[in-house]
């Protein structure tokens, strides 16, 4: 299974592409240059133009999965709430219609539990009332309205929490 990874110079996507790797082919997508470190013989890395979708479709060609996990952190987001909010809505749906111009299997989006009002406080679960405030929130929230409104035959949206520890 060929799989595409979005953001893969991240610190999630990074670590992502590497545990993957060793089970699948990885194709590992960024806008920055992957520092050699980084670098694994058993992961092709492509520089990519999420912004483009011309360049998302040449580079999903013969992909089976993709894992959608590009989008400004949320320091980024709170410094430039709308850029980032027009950014997530224009890379979400340019990988969607890549996605649907190469017939790829899966999509997954890697969303955050942070789309809650709570979701430190207390448990929370899928009824808990949303962030709708927060442009971090709102960054995922509108990400993942697109995903579900695309009428996508096959997609996953997981909202994590305590990636980081």
């Amino acid at each position: 299974m060929n799989i595409f990874i979005t953001g893969a110079s991240g610190y999630i996507g990074s670590i992502l592409a590497k545990s993957l790797s060793k089970h699948f082919f990885i194709v590992a997508g960024s806008q920055k240059k992957i520092p050699p470190l980084l670098r694994k013989k058993n992961i092709k890395y492509k520089m990519v133009n999420y912004e483009s979708a011309k360049s998302l479709k040449k580079n999903l060609e013969n992909i089976d999965a993709v894992i959608h996990l590009v989008g400004m952190n949320k320091a980024e987001c709170e410094k430039k709430k709308t850029k980032s909010l027009v950014f997530k809505e224009k890379v979400t749906l340019n990988i969607v219609k890549a996605c649907k111009h190469n017939k790829i299997k899966k999509l997954i989006y890697l969303s955050s539990s942070q789309v809650y009002k709570d979701f430190q406080k207390k448990s929370i679960n899928e009824k808990s009332k949303l962030d709708k405030v927060d442009p971090y929130s709102l960054s995922h929230l509108l990400a993942e309205k697109i995903i579900l409104s695309e009428n996508i035959e096959n997609y996953t949206i997981i909202r994590a929490s305590n990636i980081f520890g």
